[in-house]
């Protein structure tokens, strides 16, 4: 699959720094809360990453 800027996470920190990143630079203030007991697959941090953004 190529990787289109903005579609998956821009990182290899995980999908809590790279969502948390996305929430930053929202328009609306938010606030991210992840508790995840491990690192979810590439499949599923890119999944979430998009959905968050």
């Amino acid at each position: 699959m190529p990787h289109f800027k903005g579609l998956r996470p821009e990182s290899d920190r995980g999908v809590v720094a790279d969502t948390a990143a996305v929430a930053s630079r929202c328009a609306v203030p938010v606030r991210v809360e992840l508790d995840l007991p491990a690192r979810p697959a590439p499949a599923i941090e890119g999944i979430a990453y998009f959905t968050v953004s």
